[in-house]
């Protein structure tokens, strides 16, 4: 019977349509996940019996709804991990495979209470891979671009490396960066901190940070009673997006501009539970400035409004911050305003008070466009846009204005400050302006995933935007 089961829901897999999509009420983003890769990352040490057994028991039961919801495409993986990594399962779209991989866990030993939960999620996450994994290898390449991506970590000990020992602060600064590489690749972690007597608070608190960092969901078991409920709950954060608290337009509350001419930055501010609070862009939240009739309700009328994305700018408390220009071809007055979506979620639309009363026309941005003047076509001031897209893998294009003739030069650098690629370099005229960077350095090496930034400098003026890598 058991085997009728497993076949039944394979080809419910296969034979699975996806879903029609409901009219919108604007053009919000797309939902990525039409697929998943779902991996399993679990401490196999003694104590981890009942939790281990909890998934066995689970797991074909957890995974049935994905059937609908992954639209029949799904691909398992597991890594293991104690005094070191193995990988038991690369990605298979078998989920008999992955049940019996389950089944083969060997629960036991592990020397010390730290393990080595650093080095698994290396070997997840980084494609340099952990330098105590066992052979075969997994290969952090072979998540699929476009798919959800769903990482299940169980542990109950603090994070560790090959030493199996906790060296604090290092171990919880790694660990954070892993999970910070995890979120780069758009990569969510449900996490779950399985305890016997009493919880460790030093693994708890890192494994709650490394879901928030990533949008993904934390839990605690006891001997893994209702870990499955935990695993379903992270999975479902592909197709049940995290609800948006607040969101505004932040600044400035009146623009001025010149028909054609790219205005002064627009800011916006929008705030998570959880989530935005962590360091840098939250992967997945995206946003858009746009501008329409006075008077006129985006949220009501979206087509009649014209959107342009924003970039993320920075962090501001519990909120994150993104920036954006307005371009208006025609003079008049205007409203403008903010949008904001989190993987694919309707847009909420932010005034100058906020989202949580709704959008009022009469707290949007007031926006008058005057007619051109001096030399048609010649930008106002020096300007760096947000590259397009953002992120982006391998290419984006990086726009730039300038107002005269002058000597610029466009370099991208990384996170530390080293210079990656020299784009532009010499005397340019005045008028707009592209280059395109490949996500290769100066060598012709392609870049690892991150952040990196993009800086214009003209005369005695320095502009700078922020570019998110994305392989």
């Amino acid at each position: 019977m058991k085997k009728f089961v497993i076949t039944f829901w394979i080809l419910a897999l296969v034979t699975c349509t996806p879903a029609s999509t409901k009219a919108a009420e604007g053009p919000a983003p797309a939902v990525a996940c039409e697929s998943m890769d779902l991996l399993f990352i679990i401490d196999d040490t003694g104590d981890m019996a009942g939790a281990i057994a909890n998934l066995r028991a689970n797991f074909m039961t957890l995974i049935v709804p994905l059937a609908v919801s992954a639209c029949g495409d799904v691909r398992f993986g597991i890594i293991t991990f104690k005094d070191d990594v193995q990988v038991d399962l690369p990605f298979t779209s078998s989920a008999s495979a992955c049940q019996a991989s389950l089944n083969a866990i060997s629960v036991g030993g592990g020397n010390n209470l730290p393990e080595a939960s650093n080095e698994a999620m290396k070997e997840a996450f980084d494609t340099a891979g952990s330098s105590c994994a066992i052979p075969p290898g997994f290969d952090p390449s072979t998540w699929r671009s476009g798919s959800c991506r769903v990482a299940i970590l169980v542990t109950s000990a603090p994070p560790g490396g090959c030493n199996d020992v906790y060296d604090s602060p290092a171990d919880s600064l790694d660990g954070l960066a892993q999970a910070r590489r995890a979120a780069e690749n758009e990569i969510l972690m449900g996490t779950i901190c399985d305890y016997g007597t009493s919880i460790n608070l030093t693994a708890s608190s890192l494994l709650a940070q490394y879901a928030a960092i990533t949008q993904g969901a934390y839990g605690a078991t006891q001997g893994g009673a209702g870990l499955a409920t935990y695993v379903a709950t992270a999975m479902s954060r592909c197709t049940s997006p995290l609800t948006i608290g607040w969101a505004d337009l932040h600044w400035p509350l009146t623009l001025n501009t010149t028909a054609g001419v790219a205005s002064d930055l627009v800011f916006g501010q929008v705030w998570i539970d959880g989530v935005t609070i962590q360091p840098g862009a939250t992967i997945g939240l995206v946003a858009e400035l746009g501008y329409g009739p006075e008077g006129s309700d985006p949220s009501v009328d979206p087509a009649a409004w014209q959107w342009t994305p924003a970039a993320f700018n920075l962090d501001d408390g519990n909120n994150d911050e993104f920036m954006a220009r307005l371009t208006v071809a025609a003079p008049g007055t205007y409203n403008y305003c903010y949008r904001y979506s989190n993987r694919g979620a309707p847009w909420v639309y932010g005034d100058l008070d906020g989202s949580t009363n709704e959008y009022s026309p009469a707290q949007a941005g007031s926006l008058v466009v005057g007619a051109p003047t001096g030399v048609p076509g010649a930008p106002a001031a020096l300007r760096l846009y947000p590259n397009q897209p953002n992120p982006f893998n391998p290419r984006t294009t990086i726009s730039f204005d300038l107002p005269v003739e002058e000597r610029v030069r466009l370099d991208v650098y990384d996170v530390a400050g080293r210079l990656i690629r020299v784009l532009v370099e010499g005397e340019r005229a005045a008028g707009s302006h592209e280059a395109v960077w490949d996500g290769r350095d100066s060598a012709g090496r392609a870049m690892a995933s991150g952040s990196y930034f993009a800086r214009l400098e003209a005369g005695d003026e320095v502009e700078t935007v922020r570019m998110s890598l994305v392989r």
